[in-house]
Protein backbone atom coordinates (compact mmCIF):
# COMPACT_ATOMS: atom_id res chain seq x y z
CA UNK A 1 0.00 0.00 0.00
CA UNK A 2 2.30 2.92 1.17
CA UNK A 3 4.75 1.47 -1.99
CA UNK A 4 1.38 2.23 -4.33
CA UNK A 5 0.64 5.63 -2.64
CA UNK A 6 4.30 6.86 -3.00
CA UNK A 7 4.60 5.93 -6.78
CA UNK A 8 0.92 7.34 -7.44
CA UNK A 9 2.34 10.57 -5.69
CA UNK A 10 5.48 10.74 -6.57
CA UNK A 11 3.79 10.77 -10.62
CA UNK A 12 1.16 13.48 -9.29
CA UNK A 13 3.49 15.77 -8.80
CA UNK A 14 5.73 15.19 -12.22
CA UNK A 15 2.11 15.35 -13.75
CA UNK A 16 1.36 19.28 -11.30
CA UNK A 17 5.04 20.37 -12.63
CA UNK A 18 4.26 19.59 -16.12
CA UNK A 19 1.29 21.26 -16.66
CA UNK A 20 2.60 25.00 -15.24
CA UNK A 21 1.96 24.64 -11.44
CA UNK A 22 4.34 26.72 -9.38
CA UNK A 23 6.59 25.10 -6.90
CA UNK A 24 4.92 25.78 -4.05
CA UNK A 25 1.72 25.04 -5.74
CA UNK A 26 3.02 21.51 -6.58
CA UNK A 27 4.32 20.86 -3.00
CA UNK A 28 0.60 22.48 -1.51
CA UNK A 29 -1.30 19.87 -3.82
CA UNK A 30 1.00 16.86 -3.15
CA UNK A 31 0.69 17.17 0.69
CA UNK A 32 -2.72 17.73 0.58
CA UNK A 33 -3.75 14.94 -1.65
CA UNK A 34 -0.81 12.66 0.57
CA UNK A 35 -2.84 13.38 3.65
CA UNK A 36 -6.01 11.89 2.29
CA UNK A 37 -4.24 8.73 1.59
CA UNK A 38 -2.96 8.57 4.77
CA UNK A 39 -6.49 9.14 6.76
CA UNK A 40 -8.03 6.60 4.31
CA UNK A 41 -5.08 3.98 3.40
CA UNK A 42 -6.97 3.00 0.60
CA UNK A 43 -5.81 2.92 -3.44
CA UNK A 44 -7.35 5.69 -5.52
CA UNK A 45 -9.15 2.98 -7.51
CA UNK A 46 -11.28 2.48 -4.48
CA UNK A 47 -11.63 5.34 -2.85
CA UNK A 48 -15.68 6.33 -3.14
CA UNK A 49 -17.72 9.45 -2.87
CA UNK A 50 -18.42 8.68 1.20
CA UNK A 51 -14.75 8.29 1.65
CA UNK A 52 -14.07 12.08 0.18
CA UNK A 53 -17.46 13.44 2.10
CA UNK A 54 -15.66 11.61 5.30
CA UNK A 55 -12.42 13.49 5.17
CA UNK A 56 -14.15 16.87 4.27
CA UNK A 57 -16.04 16.32 7.77
CA UNK A 58 -12.75 15.63 9.40
CA UNK A 59 -10.90 18.55 8.10
CA UNK A 60 -13.80 20.96 9.82
CA UNK A 61 -12.96 19.57 12.91
CA UNK A 62 -9.28 18.62 12.67
CA UNK A 63 -6.61 20.88 14.77
CA UNK A 64 -4.64 23.73 12.82
CA UNK A 65 -0.72 22.40 13.39
CA UNK A 66 0.15 26.09 13.25
CA UNK A 67 -1.75 27.36 15.47
CA UNK A 68 -4.42 27.37 18.23
CA UNK A 69 -8.04 26.19 16.68
CA UNK A 70 -8.91 24.32 13.51
CA UNK A 71 -8.06 24.64 10.03
CA UNK A 72 -9.20 27.65 8.22
CA UNK A 73 -12.02 27.57 5.75
CA UNK A 74 -9.54 28.12 3.06
CA UNK A 75 -7.16 26.05 4.00
CA UNK A 76 -10.22 23.27 3.39
CA UNK A 77 -11.21 24.02 0.34
CA UNK A 78 -6.77 23.80 -0.48
CA UNK A 79 -7.45 19.83 0.57
CA UNK A 80 -10.92 19.48 -1.76
CA UNK A 81 -9.05 21.14 -4.79
CA UNK A 82 -6.06 19.39 -4.54
CA UNK A 83 -8.16 15.78 -4.38
CA UNK A 84 -10.47 16.94 -7.33
CA UNK A 85 -6.97 17.77 -9.29
CA UNK A 86 -6.02 14.16 -8.52
CA UNK A 87 -8.63 12.44 -9.47
CA UNK A 88 -8.99 14.59 -12.65
CA UNK A 89 -5.35 13.29 -13.41
CA UNK A 90 -6.07 9.86 -12.87
CA UNK A 91 -9.32 9.74 -14.59
CA UNK A 92 -7.12 11.26 -17.20
CA UNK A 93 -5.03 8.58 -17.48
CA UNK A 94 -7.29 5.77 -16.71
CA UNK A 95 -6.07 4.75 -13.62
CA UNK A 96 -10.00 5.57 -12.29
CA UNK A 97 -12.83 4.90 -13.96
CA UNK A 98 -15.11 7.24 -12.19
CA UNK A 99 -14.37 9.95 -10.34
CA UNK A 100 -15.39 9.78 -6.59
CA UNK A 101 -15.54 13.85 -6.81
CA UNK A 102 -18.25 13.98 -9.70
CA UNK A 103 -21.25 14.89 -8.08
CA UNK A 104 -20.74 16.11 -4.54
CA UNK A 105 -21.34 19.68 -4.12
CA UNK A 106 -19.26 20.20 -1.15
CA UNK A 107 -19.69 23.80 0.18
CA UNK A 108 -16.43 25.87 -0.08
CA UNK A 109 -15.37 27.65 3.40
CA UNK A 110 -13.04 29.93 2.03
CA UNK A 111 -13.78 33.46 3.06
CA UNK A 112 -14.15 36.39 0.11
CA UNK A 113 -14.83 34.41 -2.80
CA UNK A 114 -15.53 36.18 -5.98
CA UNK A 115 -18.54 33.28 -7.35
CA UNK A 116 -19.08 32.86 -11.18
CA UNK A 117 -22.47 33.52 -12.80
CA UNK A 118 -24.64 30.65 -13.72
CA UNK A 119 -25.24 29.90 -17.04
CA UNK A 120 -28.98 31.20 -17.12
CA UNK A 121 -27.72 34.43 -15.70
CA UNK A 122 -24.95 35.08 -18.21
CA UNK A 123 -27.79 34.04 -20.79
CA UNK A 124 -30.07 36.98 -19.27
CA UNK A 125 -27.02 39.35 -19.50
CA UNK A 126 -26.82 38.71 -22.62
CA UNK A 127 -30.38 38.62 -23.61
CA UNK A 128 -30.72 42.12 -21.88
CA UNK A 129 -28.17 43.43 -24.40
CA UNK A 130 -29.41 45.73 -26.86
CA UNK A 131 -26.82 47.70 -29.38
CA UNK A 132 -23.71 46.25 -31.26
CA UNK A 133 -21.38 47.79 -28.51
CA UNK A 134 -22.77 46.03 -25.83
CA UNK A 135 -22.86 42.59 -27.24
CA UNK A 136 -19.41 43.14 -28.02
CA UNK A 137 -18.37 44.19 -24.67
CA UNK A 138 -19.94 40.73 -23.37
CA UNK A 139 -18.34 38.51 -25.90
CA UNK A 140 -15.08 40.13 -25.09
CA UNK A 141 -15.47 39.95 -21.42
CA UNK A 142 -16.97 36.61 -21.25
CA UNK A 143 -16.09 34.30 -24.60
CA UNK A 144 -13.03 35.54 -24.43
CA UNK A 145 -12.56 35.70 -20.80
CA UNK A 146 -10.39 38.88 -21.54
CA UNK A 147 -9.41 41.14 -18.52
CA UNK A 148 -11.00 44.97 -18.59
CA UNK A 149 -7.74 46.45 -19.52
CA UNK A 150 -7.13 43.71 -22.36
CA UNK A 151 -10.30 44.75 -23.69
CA UNK A 152 -10.46 48.83 -23.36
CA UNK A 153 -6.45 48.94 -25.30
CA UNK A 154 -8.16 46.43 -28.25
CA UNK A 155 -7.74 47.91 -31.35
CA UNK A 156 -9.53 47.39 -34.56
CA UNK A 157 -7.03 45.73 -36.43
CA UNK A 158 -6.57 43.07 -33.28
CA UNK A 159 -9.88 41.62 -33.96
CA UNK A 160 -10.25 39.02 -36.91
CA UNK A 161 -13.83 37.61 -37.08
CA UNK A 162 -13.02 36.04 -40.96
CA UNK A 163 -10.55 33.79 -39.39
CA UNK A 164 -12.23 33.41 -35.86
CA UNK A 165 -9.14 35.04 -33.99
CA UNK A 166 -8.14 37.19 -31.67
CA UNK A 167 -5.25 38.74 -30.81
CA UNK A 168 -4.03 40.58 -27.42
CA UNK A 169 -0.43 42.81 -27.85
CA UNK A 170 -0.86 43.72 -24.35
CA UNK A 171 -1.48 41.54 -22.01
CA UNK A 172 -0.75 40.87 -18.34
CA UNK A 173 2.77 40.62 -18.05
CA UNK A 174 3.65 41.72 -21.67
CA UNK A 175 2.08 38.87 -22.70
CA UNK A 176 0.14 38.10 -26.01
CA UNK A 177 -1.91 35.57 -26.74
CA UNK A 178 -4.11 34.66 -29.97
CA UNK A 179 -7.71 34.33 -28.31
CA UNK A 180 -9.79 31.86 -30.51
CA UNK A 181 -13.49 33.56 -31.57
CA UNK A 182 -16.45 31.28 -31.12
CA UNK A 183 -18.83 31.59 -34.11
CA UNK A 184 -21.78 33.73 -32.27
CA UNK A 185 -18.51 35.73 -30.99
CA UNK A 186 -17.49 36.17 -34.56
CA UNK A 187 -20.49 37.06 -35.54
CA UNK A 188 -20.92 39.71 -33.04
CA UNK A 189 -17.94 40.97 -33.24
CA UNK A 190 -18.09 41.23 -37.01
CA UNK A 191 -21.20 43.37 -36.41
CA UNK A 192 -20.00 45.67 -34.38
CA UNK A 193 -17.23 46.38 -36.67
CA UNK A 194 -19.25 47.20 -39.53
CA UNK A 195 -21.38 49.19 -36.79
CA UNK A 196 -17.93 51.09 -35.71
CA UNK A 197 -16.48 52.13 -39.21
CA UNK A 198 -19.75 54.21 -40.26
CA UNK A 199 -19.97 55.49 -36.69
CA UNK A 200 -16.26 56.89 -36.76
CA UNK A 201 -16.11 56.86 -40.43
CA UNK A 202 -11.97 57.94 -40.07
CA UNK A 203 -11.41 55.02 -37.88
CA UNK A 204 -11.16 54.47 -34.48
CA UNK A 205 -7.84 53.93 -32.65
CA UNK A 206 -9.25 51.67 -29.78
CA UNK A 207 -12.04 48.59 -30.38
CA UNK A 208 -14.42 49.75 -27.70
CA UNK A 209 -15.66 53.55 -28.05
CA UNK A 210 -18.27 55.42 -25.87
CA UNK A 211 -21.25 57.41 -26.89
CA UNK A 212 -18.31 59.89 -28.29
CA UNK A 213 -16.27 58.24 -30.51
CA UNK A 214 -13.76 58.05 -27.69
CA UNK A 215 -11.50 55.06 -26.86
CA UNK A 216 -13.58 53.23 -24.11
CA UNK A 217 -12.24 53.60 -20.26
CA UNK A 218 -12.25 50.69 -17.44
CA UNK A 219 -14.47 51.91 -15.71
CA UNK A 220 -16.61 52.95 -18.63
CA UNK A 221 -16.78 49.37 -18.99
CA UNK A 222 -17.31 48.89 -15.72
CA UNK A 223 -20.44 50.56 -15.35
CA UNK A 224 -21.57 49.32 -19.02
CA UNK A 225 -21.54 45.20 -17.85
CA UNK A 226 -23.45 46.72 -14.35
CA UNK A 227 -26.19 48.26 -16.33
CA UNK A 228 -26.55 45.21 -17.87
CA UNK A 229 -27.02 43.01 -14.67
CA UNK A 230 -29.36 45.69 -13.67
CA UNK A 231 -31.55 45.33 -16.96
CA UNK A 232 -31.03 41.65 -16.47
CA UNK A 233 -32.80 41.68 -13.08
CA UNK A 234 -29.67 39.68 -12.08
CA UNK A 235 -29.80 39.35 -7.84
CA UNK A 236 -25.89 40.22 -8.31
CA UNK A 237 -23.34 42.86 -9.04
CA UNK A 238 -21.62 41.67 -12.87
CA UNK A 239 -18.16 43.28 -13.07
CA UNK A 240 -15.85 42.30 -15.62
CA UNK A 241 -13.62 40.18 -13.64
CA UNK A 242 -16.29 38.03 -12.82
CA UNK A 243 -17.23 37.63 -16.65
CA UNK A 244 -13.86 36.31 -17.15
CA UNK A 245 -14.26 34.43 -13.62
CA UNK A 246 -18.03 32.91 -15.47
CA UNK A 247 -16.10 31.77 -18.37
CA UNK A 248 -13.10 29.93 -16.96
CA UNK A 249 -15.11 28.47 -14.50
CA UNK A 250 -17.88 27.24 -17.77
CA UNK A 251 -14.65 25.66 -18.96
CA UNK A 252 -13.87 23.65 -16.53
CA UNK A 253 -16.91 22.62 -15.59
CA UNK A 254 -17.34 21.25 -19.74
CA UNK A 255 -14.13 19.19 -19.10
CA UNK A 256 -11.34 21.58 -21.07
CA UNK A 257 -8.41 20.50 -19.11
CA UNK A 258 -6.99 23.32 -16.51
CA UNK A 259 -3.92 23.87 -18.79
CA UNK A 260 -6.15 24.83 -21.57
CA UNK A 261 -8.39 26.76 -19.41
CA UNK A 262 -4.68 28.43 -18.27
CA UNK A 263 -3.48 28.95 -21.76
CA UNK A 264 -6.54 31.28 -22.68
CA UNK A 265 -6.89 33.36 -20.09
CA UNK A 266 -2.85 34.27 -20.31
CA UNK A 267 -2.04 33.08 -16.97
CA UNK A 268 1.46 32.25 -16.23
CA UNK A 269 1.11 29.46 -13.60
CA UNK A 270 -1.77 27.10 -13.91
CA UNK A 271 -1.92 27.92 -9.86
CA UNK A 272 -3.58 31.07 -10.87
CA UNK A 273 -5.83 29.26 -12.79
CA UNK A 274 -7.15 27.11 -10.02
CA UNK A 275 -8.97 30.02 -8.31
CA UNK A 276 -11.67 29.70 -11.33
CA UNK A 277 -12.23 25.63 -10.54
CA UNK A 278 -15.57 26.18 -8.89
CA UNK A 279 -17.02 22.59 -8.28
CA UNK A 280 -20.52 24.00 -7.22
CA UNK A 281 -23.45 24.08 -9.88
CA UNK A 282 -23.11 26.55 -12.16
CA UNK A 283 -26.05 25.09 -14.75
CA UNK A 284 -24.35 22.96 -17.19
Amino acid sequence: MEQLQTGTLAGFKDYLCAVGYSSGSVQMLWSCTRAFFDYREQVPANVMPADILSFYEDLQVRPSLRGEGGLSGKMVDHYLYSLRVFFDWQQAVGLVMAHPMSGLQLRRLGSGQRLPLSVAEVTALFGAARHEREHAALHLLYSCGLRRSEAVLLEPGDVWPERGVLYVRRGKGARRRVVPLASRASASLGAYLRWLAVWVPGGSPRLLVGSRSQGMTGDRLCGLVKALGKRAELKTVVTPHRLRHSIATHLLARGMSLEQVRDFLGHRHADTTQIYAHPQNVGL
